[in-house]
């Protein structure tokens, strides 16, 4: 996916994909300069104005180490992709890719922010049950009281106590340190 960048205020220093510089052409491009997208998106390239770059990755889990996999974060599209590891034939050097069919962007080792140590691990992995609850606190603004009270007082979920208490905890405490989730779906019969 490309991604670009521009150095002019109050876009410094901020990551868009396509999509999002159409958002930004139709808040903040000149109409009568620049009638059609195409034509203002050229030209901001061909000025300098806005300039292709790397997506900016965060690794969240596994190791860069030829053919193993890893779980990368990314910022400008605020999802996390899988990765594969793999080894660059020119420079011998190991990359991922987040496009399968093209290899025009590989992103080495140090084009990827490692986590620190305070950091925490991995993607919470959450089943059907914790998806459905994690849900319904950001649905209905429960409190971290409010979510404890929904399963103490619920028969059904009080059974499964442990593993939503997992996603309270989720939600008040790790959520805003920047820690993802991944909805694993249960193979039903």
């Amino acid at each position: 996916m490309k991604i670009y960048t521009t150095y002019e205020e109050p876009l410094k220093g901020k990551l868009f994909t396509e999509k999002q510089m159409k958002k930004v052409y139709k808040k903040m491009a000149d109409k009568t300069e620049y009638p059609s997208f195409d034509i203002w998106f050229h030209d901001m390239l061909k000025s300098g104005v806005f300039e292709q770059t790397k997506e900016k990755l965060k690794l969240l889990s596994g190791s860069f180490l030829l053919g193993c996999g890893i779980i990368v974060w990314a910022e400008a599209e605020n999802t996390y992709y899988h990765l594969l590891v793999l080894k660059d034939k020119e420079t011998g050097k190991l990359f991922v890719s987040l496009d399968d069919w093209s290899d025009d962007v590989k992103y080495f080792e140090e084009d990827i922010k490692m986590k620190e140590k305070s950091e925490i691990d991995d993607v919470l992995i959450l089943n059907n049950r914790q998806h459905y609850f994690l849900k319904e606190i950001e649905r209905l603004k429960y409190s971290q009281d409010e979510a404890y009270a929904e399963i103490i007082n619920n028969k059904r979920r009080f059974a499964h106590y442990a593993e939503l208490e997992k996603v309270i905890k989720y939600i008040f405490e790790e959520k805003p340190k920047g820690r993802i989730w991944a909805w694993k779906r249960d193979k039903r019969k």
